[in-house]
């Protein structure tokens, strides 16, 4: 090879290691990764918040209980808080039961998938992806519901525009909550 070809391509690849560490140290800011997924090294189980924080569950917007998949286990939600920051909207609730085992989020149901309706202009949100297209939500598999304590959840979506003060919340196939206060 001529020095002039090995100095173009120690140049590429200096520039691609410099782009990738670069792409590293971001994403670093993110959601986290599989192996600590949304935050998980907190303590609380798995289920901290998409920004890798445990979310506050001092407020509850709504709240329900539901029969489970398995048998005399009751699941509870409750949203604490749908936030708008920007352009994004950050979704914060917990999950509850009163089975006698932790579980995860995954043996409730392996489709547990949240979403957001703006009913004024007729749009659902999915939560946002990052730059490695990992949802900024908790790892469903690993997410884990302590025994007795609500697991707090985060998610993070693209807000409504200004004028939307209400969304509904769909948790999973559980009835959605409807009209939920968007605050600022």
């Amino acid at each position: 090879m001529s020095t002039q070809l090995i100095t173009h391509l120690s140049r590429r690849f200096g520039a691609a290691v410099l782009a990738a560490a670069l792409l590293g140290a971001l994403a670093g800011c993110g959601a986290g990764s599989r192996e600590d997924p949304a935050g998980a090294a907190d303590g609380s189980g798995g289920a901290a918040g998409a920004a890798g924080t445990t979310p506050d569950i001092g407020t509850e917007l709504a709240r329900a209980a539901y029969p489970s998949r398995f048998e005399g286990v009751e699941l509870t939600l409750t949203v604490h808080e749908l936030r708008r920051q920007g352009r994004l909207l950050h979704l914060v609730y917990s999950v509850a039961h009163d089975g006698d085992e932790e579980l995860s989020l995954w043996d409730f149901d392996d489709a547990w998938d949240v979403a957001l309706v703006d009913s004024v202009n007729l749009r659902r949100h999915s939560v946002v992806a990052d730059g490695d297209q990992e949802e900024l939500a908790p790892y469903r598999v690993d997410t884990e519901i302590p025994v007795g304590a609500a697991a707090p959840l985060g998610y993070v979506f693209a807000a409504p525009p200004e004028d939307v003060t209400a969304m509904d919340v769909y948790i999973s196939t559980f009835p959605p909550f409807r009209d939920v206060p968007v605050s600022s």
